[in-house]
């Protein structure tokens, strides 16, 4: 009987993955740096300021959780979305409308191909891999292009609305909270098919049925983001700004798409028609067939 793998063992499976397989990793490094071309188009500058996290960070509150299309940016402390509130309404909606476009095209790409590494084929040729990541992309961009709206009128509203409101309230906490509530949203859009909203609810409903494996997994990933903004802080101070964000931004792409990986095997491990599990050793050569 194969033996269902805990948390910490997915965490260690998935960085394993995506180390012996790191084309997904490349993905995202291009994801980031088009980010930067975006933002360089829009407001003339390069820089940590103008990355866009995924986890709509205010400065009071500069925590991320990961998502299902890592950024460099989700570990970046300098990278809150107050730079766009202060550059103006109009620069950031157009930054935020391109954004969401980019991320709706990459986001079911990215999860094919973590579907790929899942797999474990190994020996499958890059062309493969770029194939899956189009078809991928081609396949539910309209669903992520409606599910990053969303999103981002969620930022829109912590951006512009929160700082009109009465100050007792913890914006920037409640858009962590559903965050992490819809964690599951994106691996659900692609492997069930599902619409945005019905992905929503489902990420919603697993988190509920399943809120201390959830609470575990959240927990490594602010650990692993957190780590990664501590190794990758001084290195931007001692090359620069632009060379530190190019340097962070090759380097912190492993790292994302194992996270990302690590959500996804999380998934995977609540459906019971199919579970994540160890795989069995191999029988040696000498064995009798059972």
């Amino acid at each position: 009987m194969e033996r269902a793998l805990g948390v910490g063992e997915m965490l260690g499976s998935s960085l394993d993955a995506v180390l012996r397989r790191p084309f997904p990793a490349v993905a995202v490094a291009l994801f980031d740096l088009v980010g930067l071309v975006v933002a360089l188009l829009v407001f003339g500058a390069f820089g940590d300021a103008a990355m866009l996290p995924g986890g709509y960070r205010l400065t009071t509150f500069p925590y991320a959780i990961p998502e299902a299309m890592p950024s460099v940016a989700d570990v970046h402390n300098a990278a809150t979305l107050a730079f766009l509130r202060d550059a103006g309404i109009a620069p950031a909606l157009a930054f935020l409308a391109l954004m969401v476009i980019v991320t709706a095209y990459a986001e079911g790409g990215f999860i094919a191909l973590l579907m790929r590494v899942y797999e474990d084929r190994a020996d499958a040729p890059v062309a493969s891999f770029v194939d899956v990541f189009a078809e991928g992309a081609r396949r539910h961009f309209r669903a992520f292009l409606v599910y990053r709206l969303l999103l981002a009128g969620l930022a829109i509203f912590v951006l512009f609305a929160a700082p009109r409101t009465p100050y007792f309230t913890n914006y920037a906490l409640g858009a962590f909270l559903v965050e992490f509530l819809v964690i599951f949203a994106p691996c659900i859009i692609v492997k069930e098919g599902s619409g945005p909203v019905a992905a929503i609810r489902g990420s919603v409903r697993l988190v509920a049925d399943h809120l201390g494996t959830s609470l575990v997994m959240l927990l490594f990933l602010l650990l692993a983001t957190g780590g990664a903004s501590v190794l990758l802080g001084p290195l931007q101070r001692a090359v620069g700004e632009g060379p530190g964000l190019l340097a962070a931004t090759f380097l912190y792409a492993p790292i994302g798409t194992a996270l990302a990986l690590f959500v996804l095997r999380v998934y995977l491990s609540f459906k019971p028609d199919e579970p994540l599990a160890e795989p069995a050793p191999a029988p040696s050569a000498g064995a009798a067939p059972a």
